[in-house]
């Protein structure tokens, strides 16, 4: 951002440095699938600092109550060639995990979740393209009956710790990734859903134990308090001068997955628009996505992503099913000298019927001082 400063003839010029620091007041909407409201109000205040502790390192902060974002990055730890970054992300709200057998939502086995999530990593360079990244991250998941939640026990409150490790490769625009991480819950006692199968279950799912394959009680397997997750990606951006255009895909597969540590979408990262906390889970899959961005001298800044994903959750049916979703995100100036940012996404094809049309977003309102 630049200011405008007044002369010694009452005129006004454009501040020559650039204000890479700034205290602000945040006022906002957020919504997704699951949450408590369908849309939760955000008020609090933001901090950013891109010279922090007066080296590179970089700090941003959003306390909007009921979502609040930290973030931190070092390009050179202890002026070494190590770069460093923790991030975190507190929900004070609860999210309702939502569960589908074959298209059809199970609301009897609706669990209320409420995640907090911590996450580190330290990266080297390995010559000029290459570069190695060591990873951790820590959640707490807080585990309660949802209100229509039935005859189904829900797991217990624990702990996860992730270390893993993600190798990059970057030249000419091109980025190649590839990373592994083992997880480690500390609390897994039984959990699942106690009722016997229907008719209608049995015979779609001869010798299934309960009425929600892939969550039965009976199934339930204590050496899924470890699991691994694997992730494969490839991109490429497009840049003349103020446009870019980004291609992507992602290919995501574990194993000893469960319900509740398998791959879902979501709106702070794993994105596919329009899905977040929709309820839609894969022990494998991918995701591709198109975008295409430009912004007019540093004012407005306008995205526009098409996401497709095709993934499948073998603990229910060996098929892959699509999801494709839009979303349009961007920055401008607002009213009483703020910002309005925004980020929406809205989902437009759908294998689960009833998730067709779903929406998602962050709108707020920026006010520096």
């Amino acid at each position: 951002l630049r200011y405008l400063e007044p002369t010694g003839t009452g005129e006004r010029t454009v501040k020559s440095d650039i204000t890479n620091k700034a205290l602000l007041g945040f006022a906002g909407l957020y919504r997704q699938a699951g949450l408590d409201y369908p849309v939760i109000p955000l008020l609090g205040a933001g901090y950013f600092n891109f010279g922090f502790n007066g080296k590179d390192s970089q700090v941003t902060a959003l306390l909007g109550g009921a979502v609040n974002l930290f973030s931190m990055t070092d390009p050179r730890l202890f002026g070494r060639k190590l770069d460093a970054t923790v991030q975190g992300i507190v929900f004070a709200i609860g999210l309702t995990d939502q569960l589908y057998i074959e298209g059809n939502q199970r609301e009897e086995s609706n669990v209320d979740l409420r995640p907090q999530s911590l996450s580190g990593s330290l990266g080297t360079q390995l010559g000029n393209f290459v570069r190695l990244k060591g990873t951790y991250d820590l959640e707490y998941d807080r585990y309660n009956r949802d209100v229509d939640t039935d005859t189904f026990t829900v797991p217990s409150t624990t702990w996860v710790q992730s270390p893993g490790i993600q190798w990059e490769f970057n030249r000419a625009a091109w980025t190649i990734t590839a990373s592994a991480r083992r997880s480690f819950r500390s609390a897994w006692e039984p959990w699942g859903d106690e009722t016997p199968p229907s008719p209608g279950t049995a015979a779609d799912y001869p010798g299934v134990a309960c009425d929600t394959p892939g969550s039965c009680l009976a199934d339930f397997d204590p050496r899924q308090d470890t699991y691994d997750q694997y992730e494969y990606s490839v991109s490429k951006q497009f840049l003349r001068h103020f446009h870019k255009v980004r291609l992507a895909a992602t290919w995501q597969q574990g194993t000893r997955l469960d319900r509740f540590s398998e791959f879902q979408f979501g709106f702070f990262g794993n994105r596919a628009r329009g899905f977040a906390g929709s309820g839609v889970r894969y022990d494998s899959g991918g995701i591709a996505t198109a975008g295409y961005a430009f912004t007019i001298a540093d004012i407005v800044r306008f995205d526009a992503t098409l996401d497709y994903a095709r993934v499948r959750d073998s603990l229910t049916s060996e098929r892959f099913r699509s999801f494709t979703g839009v979303g349009i995100a961007g920055q401008t100036m607002g009213p009483w000298d703020t910002i309005l940012q925004f980020d929406i996404g809205v989902a437009v094809q759908s294998d689960i019927p009833d998730l067709a049309g779903s929406t998602e977003f962050q709108i707020g309102l920026l006010k520096y001082f």
